[in-house]
C-alpha cells in the first residue's frame, strides 16, 4: 500500500509539473501576442510557490526580461508613455533593476521635453499635476525632481491666471469655465468671481437666442447652458421642450416638401396635433401620380406588418407592382406604377426615418452625379440592403456601451449611422468595431465591391502605408474621430453652407490585423493633444489588414457641419464650422483642437 501512495504521489506531481508548463507556456504565448504579462506571472507565482518545474520558471523569467527590454525601447521610439509605463512595472516586478536604470536614463529628456509640450498647449495646473505624480511613481522619483514639478506647476498656474485674465476681458464664458476646473493652486475667491461672470454671459446668450427662435442658436446655448450646470430642472425642462416642439414642426416641413409618402405619413402619426394643422397645405402640393404609387405601396407595408408581426420599415420595398385586392396599382391617369429613378431608389432606402430624412436626401443630391450610382440602384435590393431598424442618431450623451471582440465599443458621439444587414449576423458578433475614412466618391464603391487594398483595381494609394509589411494593407481605427479626421475622411458639400464626411463602421476579424501607433503626427495635429478623449495615447490607433475577407462593412456613419447642422444632434461645434478661408475642414480642425486644449485632453504618452 506504500509504494502504491508513492507512486500515486509521483504521477500526481508529475502531473502538476506538466500542467504548470502548460500554463506558463500558454501565458508566455499570450504575452507575445500582446495580450500582456499579468498571467505569466500569476503562473510563475502559482508555480514557485508549490515548486514546480523550476527550470521552465527559470526560462520563463529570462524571456519575459528579452520582452521588457524590447518594449522599453519600443516604448522609447515611439515616445509612448503608457507603454513605457507598463514595462517599467513588469521591470519592477521582474527584478531586472539593469534594464530599468538604464531604460530612466534613457527617458529623462523625453520625459522633460513633453513636459515642456503640456506647459506650451496650456495645460491645466490640476493635468500637469496628475501627469507629474503619475511620471514620478512609475519612475520611483528618477525622472522628475521637485524643482521641476514645483516650477512646472507654477508656470500652468500662471497660465490658468492669464486665461481667467483674457477671459474676462474678452466676455469669453467657454474660456472661464475652463478655467474654473482647474483649481490646483487657484484663488478660490476668483474662481468664484469667473463662475458668477460666465453664468451671467451663458444666460444672456440663452435670452438672445430664445428671442431669435431659430433652433439653431437654441440649440448651441442651451447645450453650453446644461453643461455649465446653470439650469434649475424647471428651466431645463421648459427649454427641451421648446426646442422638440421647433424641431418637430421644422422636421414636418422638410419631410412634406421632400415627397416621400412614407416618410410623410410616418412623421404624421408621431406629430403632435397642434403640428399637424399646418400641414394640409404641404402635403397638397405632393404629385398625385407619385402620392398614389406611394400611398399603395404603404398600404401594402402596413398589411405584411399586421400579418406577419414585423415592425415596419420604410426601406423594405416591394418588388412586385403592390396589389390592393386583386387590382394592380395605377396611377391617377390608369397608368401603371412610374419607374423610380436610381436617386430616388437610393433615397428609398434611405429614408429609414424622420431624424434620416433630412440628411438622406442632401448625401443622395450629392450622389446625384455618381458613375455608380445606378448600378448601386439596381443591385440595392439583394446586394446592398438597409436595416432601418438599427439605424439611429447618437447623442452627445456618453454611455458604456461594453465589448466588442474584447476591444471596448465607445459610443460615437454626434454620429448618424445607418445600419446595413448582415447575413449570419452570429458570426461576426464577436468581432471587434473598427472605423475607416473615406470619401464620397468612394462610398458607392465601397458597399457594392467592399473595401478592397492598394493595388486592386480602381484602388490607389493615398495616404502612404506605415508599418505595412506588404505596402497593401488596409486602415482602419478603434477610434472614430482618428478614422474622421479630414484628411481620411475628406468633406463634402451637402447644400450651401452645409458640409459633411463619411465614415464606415466595419467588424473586423480577432487576431486578422497589425495594430500599429497613429501617424498622422504633428503634420496635422498639435503633438501632446488627444485625437479623441477616449484614447489616451497613440498606441494602437491605427489597424492594418491584409485580406478583405476579413472585413465586414456594418454601417455608414455620417457627420454634418454647418449653421443649418442639428446642434442637439451633431453637437454646437459642428454647428459653428463655416468655409474660412482654407475650407471648412480646417475650421472644423482648428475649432476642435481649440476645444480639446480647453478641456485639457493632453496624450498621457
Amino acid at each position: 500500500m506504500a509504494e502504491e501512495a508513492k507512486v500515486e504521489e509521483a504521477t500526481l506531481l508529475l502531473a502538476r509539473h506538466k500542467l504548470a508548463e502548460q500554463q506558463i507556456e500558454r501565458s508566455m504565448q499570450e504575452a507575445s501576442d500582446g495580450w500582456g504579462m499579468d498571467n505569466v506571472f500569476s503562473c510563475l507565482e502559482w508555480a514557485e510557490e508549490r515548486q514546480l518545474c523550476p527550470e521552465k520558471c527559470e526560462e520563463a523569467r529570462v524571456a519575459c526580461r528579452v520582452m521588457v527590454e524590447t518594449d522599453l525601447r519600443a516604448a522609447l521610439e515611439d515616445r509612448s508613455w503608457c507603454h513605457f509605463a507598463s514595462a517599467c512595472e513588469n521591470g519592477k516586478r521582474l527584478e531586472a533593476t539593469e534594464v530599468l536604470s538604464q531604460a530612466l536614463l534613457d527617458w529623462k529628456p523625453v520625459v522633460e521635453e513633453q513636459l515642456a509640450n503640456m506647459l506650451f498647449l496650456g495645460s491645466s495646473p490640476d493635468d500637469v499635476v496628475k501627469w507629474c505624480r503619475r511620471v514620478r511613481d512609475v519612475s520611483m522619483g528618477h525622472l522628475l525632481e521637485v524643482g521641476l514639478w514645483e516650477e512646472a506647476q507654477q508656470e500652468a498656474l500662471s497660465r490658468w491666471d492669464s486665461e481667467i485674465d483674457c477671459g474676462i476681458r474678452d466676455e469669453d464664458p467657454r474660456r472661464l469655465l475652463w478655467a474654473c476646473k482647474s483649481k490646483t493652486g487657484a484663488d478660490a475667491a476668483e474662481v468664484l468671481r469667473a463662475k458668477e461672470l460666465a453664468t451671467k454671459l451663458l444666460r444672456a446668450d440663452l435670452a438672445n437666442a430664445e428671442q431669435s427662435g431659430q433652433v439653431c442658436q437654441i440649440s448651441r446655448a442651451y447645450q453650453e447652458a446644461r453643461d455649465a450646470r446653470i439650469l434649475v430642472p424647471r428651466e431645463d425642462t421648459r427649454l427641451s421642450n421648446l426646442l422638440s416642439h421647433l424641431r418637430s414642426h421644422a422636421s414636418l416641413m422638410e419631410v412634406a416638401a421632400s415627397g416621400n409618402m412614407s416618410a410623410i405619413i410616418e412623421a404624421w402619426s408621431l406629430a403632435k396635433p397642434e403640428q399637424q394643422r399646418v400641414w394640409p397645405k404641404q402635403i397638397e402640393a405632393v404629385d398625385d401620380m407619385r402620392k398614389c404609387v406611394l400611398l399603395a405601396q404603404l398600404v401594402v407595408k402596413v398589411a405584411i406588418f399586421r400579418s406577419e408581426g414585423s415592425k415596419l420599415c420604410t426601406s423594405e420595398c416591394v418588388q412586385e407592382p403592390p396589389l390592393l385586392g386583386d387590382a394592380e396599382v395605377k396611377g391617377t391617369a390608369g397608368q401603371p406604377e412610374v419607374q423610380l429613378t436610381p436617386s430616388e431608389t437610393l433615397l428609398q432606402a434611405l429614408d429609414v426615418g424622420p431624424l434620416h430624412a433630412r440628411s438622406a436626401r442632401l448625401l443622395v443630391n450629392s450622389l446625384a452625379q455618381d458613375i455608380c450610382l445606378e448600378t448601386f440602384a439596381t443591385t440595392l435590393e439583394f446586394k446592398v440592403r438597409f436595416s432601418p431598424q438599427l439605424s439611429r442618431g447618437y447623442s452627445l450623451e456618453n454611455a458604456d456601451y461594453g465589448l466588442r471582440g474584447h476591444h471596448q465599443y465607445y459610443k460615437p458621439l454626434g454620429w448618424l449611422r445607418w445600419s446595413l444587414r448582415m447575413d449570419n449576423f452570429q458570426t461576426y458578433r464577436d468581432w471587434p468595431v473598427a472605423y475607416h475614412g473615406t470619401s464620397l466618391t468612394r462610398l458607392l464603391p465601397i458597399l457594392l465591391q467592399g473595401l478592397q487594398p492598394p493595388g486592386a483595381e480602381g484602388v490607389e494609394i493615398a495616404h502612404g502605408q506605415a508599418y505595412s509589411l506588404t505596402g497593401s494593407s488596409i486602415y482602419f481605427s478603434p477610434s472614430i474621430e482618428y478614422a474622421a479626421f479630414p484628411v481620411y475622411a475628406q468633406f463634402f458639400l451637402l447644400a450651401d453652407k452645409r458640409w459633411a464626411q463619411i465614415v464606415l463602421q466595419c467588424r473586423v476579424r480577432p487576431g486578422s490585423y497589425q495594430s500599429a501607433p497613429g501617424t498622422l503626427g504633428g503634420k496635422y495635429w498639435p503633438p501632446g493633444l488627444r485625437f479623441d478623449p477616449n484614447f489616451t495615447n497613440l498606441d494602437h490607433l491605427e489597424w492594418l489588414v491584409e485580406d478583405p475577407a476579413n472585413i465586414v462593412v456594418c454601417g455608414i456613419m455620417l457627420r454634418e457641419f454647418g449653421p443649418k447642422a442639428d446642434a442637439l444632434l451633431f453637437g454646437s461645434l459642428a454647428c459653428s464650422v463655416t468655409a474660412g478661408s482654407d475650407g471648412p475642414e480646417f475650421e472644423w480642425t482648428k475649432l476642435r483642437k481649440d476645444e480639446f486644449r480647453r478641456a485639457g485632453q493632453m496624450l498621457l504618452s
